[in-house]
Protein backbone atom coordinates (compact mmCIF):
# COMPACT_ATOMS: atom_id res chain seq x y z
CA UNK A 1 0.00 0.00 0.00
CA UNK A 2 2.64 2.34 -1.22
CA UNK A 3 5.09 2.59 2.01
CA UNK A 4 2.34 2.92 4.19
CA UNK A 5 2.51 0.75 7.56
CA UNK A 6 -0.61 -1.69 8.29
CA UNK A 7 -0.90 -3.55 11.00
CA UNK A 8 -4.05 -6.24 11.27
CA UNK A 9 -5.73 -7.88 14.19
CA UNK A 10 -7.50 -10.26 15.31
CA UNK A 11 -9.48 -11.55 18.68
CA UNK A 12 -9.45 -15.19 19.65
CA UNK A 13 -10.39 -17.03 22.78
CA UNK A 14 -9.33 -20.95 23.37
CA UNK A 15 -12.17 -22.51 21.62
CA UNK A 16 -12.30 -20.51 18.90
CA UNK A 17 -8.63 -21.01 18.62
CA UNK A 18 -8.95 -24.43 18.75
CA UNK A 19 -11.87 -24.05 15.87
CA UNK A 20 -10.46 -21.58 13.32
CA UNK A 21 -7.97 -19.32 14.75
CA UNK A 22 -5.01 -20.70 14.77
CA UNK A 23 -5.21 -21.87 10.97
CA UNK A 24 -5.79 -17.69 10.58
CA UNK A 25 -2.54 -17.20 12.22
CA UNK A 26 -0.84 -19.86 10.61
CA UNK A 27 -1.89 -18.49 6.94
CA UNK A 28 -1.31 -15.48 8.28
CA UNK A 29 2.23 -16.18 8.27
CA UNK A 30 2.24 -18.24 5.24
CA UNK A 31 0.68 -15.12 2.57
CA UNK A 32 1.09 -11.76 4.61
CA UNK A 33 4.29 -10.00 4.00
CA UNK A 34 6.88 -9.83 7.14
CA UNK A 35 7.10 -6.64 7.39
CA UNK A 36 2.80 -6.48 8.30
CA UNK A 37 2.38 -6.98 12.14
CA UNK A 38 -0.39 -9.29 13.15
CA UNK A 39 -1.53 -8.23 16.75
CA UNK A 40 -3.33 -11.33 18.15
CA UNK A 41 -5.84 -10.38 20.98
CA UNK A 42 -6.42 -13.41 23.20
CA UNK A 43 -8.03 -14.93 25.93
CA UNK A 44 -7.32 -19.13 27.50
CA UNK A 45 -4.82 -19.74 24.50
CA UNK A 46 -1.26 -19.03 24.92
CA UNK A 47 0.63 -18.23 22.28
CA UNK A 48 1.80 -21.06 20.46
CA UNK A 49 3.08 -19.81 17.51
CA UNK A 50 5.83 -17.19 17.27
CA UNK A 51 7.00 -15.16 14.55
CA UNK A 52 8.68 -11.82 14.75
CA UNK A 53 5.99 -10.03 12.64
CA UNK A 54 2.55 -11.59 15.25
CA UNK A 55 2.42 -9.25 18.72
CA UNK A 56 0.47 -11.44 21.24
CA UNK A 57 -1.75 -9.04 23.55
CA UNK A 58 -3.78 -10.63 26.49
CA UNK A 59 -7.06 -8.99 26.37
CA UNK A 60 -8.03 -8.61 29.80
CA UNK A 61 -4.63 -7.32 30.84
CA UNK A 62 -4.71 -4.72 28.41
CA UNK A 63 -8.03 -3.55 28.60
CA UNK A 64 -9.03 -4.09 32.34
CA UNK A 65 -12.09 -1.93 32.04
CA UNK A 66 -13.14 -4.83 29.52
CA UNK A 67 -12.70 -7.86 32.30
CA UNK A 68 -15.42 -5.61 34.41
CA UNK A 69 -17.91 -5.50 31.65
CA UNK A 70 -17.98 -8.91 30.85
CA UNK A 71 -18.42 -9.83 34.57
CA UNK A 72 -20.93 -6.99 34.90
CA UNK A 73 -22.79 -8.62 31.50
CA UNK A 74 -21.97 -12.06 31.18
CA UNK A 75 -25.08 -13.83 33.13
CA UNK A 76 -27.41 -11.25 31.47
CA UNK A 77 -29.12 -12.85 28.54
CA UNK A 78 -30.05 -10.05 26.98
CA UNK A 79 -26.64 -8.49 26.74
CA UNK A 80 -25.80 -12.59 25.37
CA UNK A 81 -28.03 -12.63 22.30
CA UNK A 82 -31.48 -13.47 23.93
CA UNK A 83 -34.73 -12.20 22.35
CA UNK A 84 -37.39 -12.22 24.22
CA UNK A 85 -39.51 -11.39 21.30
CA UNK A 86 -38.44 -14.32 19.62
CA UNK A 87 -37.67 -16.29 22.24
CA UNK A 88 -34.43 -17.69 21.11
CA UNK A 89 -30.81 -16.64 20.83
CA UNK A 90 -30.14 -14.62 18.07
CA UNK A 91 -25.80 -14.26 17.96
CA UNK A 92 -26.27 -10.52 15.95
CA UNK A 93 -27.40 -9.88 19.42
CA UNK A 94 -24.61 -11.30 21.50
CA UNK A 95 -23.11 -7.70 22.86
CA UNK A 96 -20.92 -9.59 25.12
CA UNK A 97 -19.23 -11.42 22.54
CA UNK A 98 -18.84 -9.05 20.33
CA UNK A 99 -17.41 -6.47 22.80
CA UNK A 100 -13.76 -8.37 22.13
CA UNK A 101 -13.49 -6.88 18.56
CA UNK A 102 -14.45 -3.07 19.78
CA UNK A 103 -11.72 -3.33 23.11
CA UNK A 104 -9.06 -5.19 21.18
CA UNK A 105 -9.51 -2.40 18.34
CA UNK A 106 -10.10 0.42 21.11
CA UNK A 107 -6.64 -0.15 21.99
CA UNK A 108 -5.29 -1.33 18.68
CA UNK A 109 -6.16 2.44 17.71
CA UNK A 110 -4.82 4.14 20.82
CA UNK A 111 -1.29 2.22 20.53
CA UNK A 112 -0.60 2.02 16.79
CA UNK A 113 1.69 3.81 14.96
CA UNK A 114 0.25 2.68 11.83
CA UNK A 115 -0.60 3.98 9.13
CA UNK A 116 -4.04 1.65 8.27
CA UNK A 117 -4.94 -1.02 10.53
CA UNK A 118 -7.14 -3.93 9.23
CA UNK A 119 -9.54 -5.82 11.09
CA UNK A 120 -9.52 -9.80 10.55
CA UNK A 121 -11.93 -12.22 11.86
CA UNK A 122 -9.84 -15.39 13.25
CA UNK A 123 -12.39 -17.64 11.25
CA UNK A 124 -10.28 -16.02 8.08
CA UNK A 125 -7.63 -18.62 6.59
CA UNK A 126 -5.68 -16.46 3.65
CA UNK A 127 -5.31 -19.12 0.83
CA UNK A 128 -2.69 -16.41 -1.30
CA UNK A 129 -0.76 -12.59 -0.24
CA UNK A 130 -3.60 -10.02 -0.24
CA UNK A 131 -3.80 -7.75 -3.10
CA UNK A 132 -2.09 -4.59 -1.86
CA UNK A 133 -3.42 -2.71 -4.86
CA UNK A 134 -6.89 -3.35 -4.26
CA UNK A 135 -6.32 -2.27 -0.60
CA UNK A 136 -4.88 0.98 -1.95
CA UNK A 137 -8.03 1.57 -3.62
CA UNK A 138 -10.63 1.07 -1.18
CA UNK A 139 -8.23 2.61 1.72
CA UNK A 140 -8.02 5.65 0.24
CA UNK A 141 -6.63 8.65 2.91
CA UNK A 142 -9.61 10.19 3.74
CA UNK A 143 -11.84 7.06 4.63
CA UNK A 144 -11.76 6.53 8.62
CA UNK A 145 -13.35 2.85 8.38
CA UNK A 146 -14.81 0.30 5.37
CA UNK A 147 -15.98 -2.28 5.82
CA UNK A 148 -15.41 -5.52 3.12
CA UNK A 149 -17.17 -8.46 2.63
CA UNK A 150 -15.68 -9.25 -0.98
CA UNK A 151 -14.22 -12.14 -2.39
CA UNK A 152 -11.73 -10.23 -4.31
CA UNK A 153 -8.89 -10.39 -1.61
CA UNK A 154 -9.02 -13.67 -2.31
CA UNK A 155 -9.34 -15.10 1.10
CA UNK A 156 -11.10 -18.39 1.70
CA UNK A 157 -13.58 -17.15 4.29
CA UNK A 158 -15.21 -13.96 4.48
CA UNK A 159 -12.71 -11.13 5.12
CA UNK A 160 -14.00 -8.52 7.40
CA UNK A 161 -12.03 -5.71 8.34
CA UNK A 162 -12.30 -2.21 9.73
CA UNK A 163 -9.58 0.07 8.22
CA UNK A 164 -8.50 2.28 10.67
CA UNK A 165 -6.40 5.55 8.93
CA UNK A 166 -4.46 6.42 12.44
CA UNK A 167 -3.24 9.49 10.91
CA UNK A 168 -5.97 11.33 10.11
CA UNK A 169 -9.21 12.18 11.99
CA UNK A 170 -10.71 12.84 8.62
CA UNK A 171 -14.12 11.25 7.68
CA UNK A 172 -15.17 10.50 4.09
CA UNK A 173 -17.36 8.92 1.97
CA UNK A 174 -16.82 5.68 0.38
CA UNK A 175 -17.87 6.93 -3.30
Amino acid sequence: MSNRKIEVATTYNKKYYDLVAKRMVESFVKYWPKDVQLHVYWQEQEPEILEDNIVYHELYKVQPQFKEFVDKWKDDPEKNGWRADRQKWVWKNDGVKFSHKVFAQTHRIKNSTADYILYSDADTEYVATPNFDYLEEICQAIHYAHFLTDQSLEMKLVFTCTIQNTKEQKIGPTD
